[in-house]
């Protein structure tokens, strides 16, 4: 049974179950929620937690599970307390505002809507990003060699995604929709693939272009247009095939 959160701000020292029961408000300081203990499950119940502290939801500890609601921060949404690695979370069909910096490994975020931050979504190497919005960042979604990204849409941020990967570890993008960033859009830098991926309006200010693939990538079947500084640039040796660009290349 979940253990009804009814005050705030919080530290959970204890593993397990917490519902958030009706809709908060969390005044200024250092956090709203600090979870402390590994192998918690933070449930917002479908209700809106608005939090003016300056972390809303603050990791000490690894796997954790925040799911289901709104977490509306005026500074940062989600973060780690400095020197903890928050691996192994997940995070799903959530309404963030304020940016997630998580950097751990092995992080899923399914199903959100993020807006804000100076991350819009920051995770580490082996991680999962599906079916997940971001808007209105710095830079909109930044992940670690390893990663797999799909169906996701990033949309008026300063720069839309870097993907890092590496000899051992491709990361894999597809179906990942980035638009109307003011300087780069897409960047894969080093091992990976981009597949069936659109990069269409970005380098509004920065003309740094629509996608950028490091070396050893593949991009393949993707579409970019109207991009200010290039659609599609590469580091050889790179692998095209299938691309749709406003020239004809690709």
């Amino acid at each position: 049974m979940a253990h009804p959160i009814t005050h705030l701000p919080l530290e959970i020292t204890e593993s397990g179950s917490y519902l958030l029961t009706r809709s908060m408000d969390a005044p200024e300081g250092d956090y709203t929620i600090k979870i402390s203990a590994p192998d918690v499950e933070l449930d917002l119940g479908g209700y809106t937690l608005k939090s003016e502290a300056s972390v809303a939801v603050l990791l000490a500890a690894p796997n954790v599970r925040l799911l289901r609601g709104s977490l509306l921060a005026s500074h940062l949404a989600i973060a780690p307390l400095p020197h903890i690695r928050a691996d192994s979370c997940r995070f799903h069909d959530l309404t963030v505002s304020g940016g997630v910096f998580v950097g751990g490994d092995h992080i899923v975020v399914e199903n959100c809507i993020i807006e804000g931050g100076t991350y819009g979504l920051k995770v580490g190497r082996h991680s999962i990003v599906t079916d997940t919005r971001i808007s209105g960042s710095h830079v909109g979604l930044e992940v670690g060699a390893g990663s797999r990204v799909e169906q996701c849409d990033i949309r008026d941020c300063e720069d839309g995604v870097y993907a890092y990967g590496s000899n051992e570890e491709a990361t894999h993008l597809t179906k990942v929709v980035v638009y109307d960033c003011k300087a780069l859009g897409l960047r894969l830098d080093g091992p990976g693939t981009m597949v069936r991926c659109e990069a269409h309006n970005n380098g509004k200010e920065e003309p740094a272009g629509g996608m950028l693939a490091g070396p050893a990538a593949i991009v393949k079947e993707c579409e970019a247009y109207g991009n200010q500084g290039g659609d599609i640039s590469i580091v050889e040796p790179c692998e095209l095939s299938g691309n749709r660009t406003s020239d004809g290349s690709g």
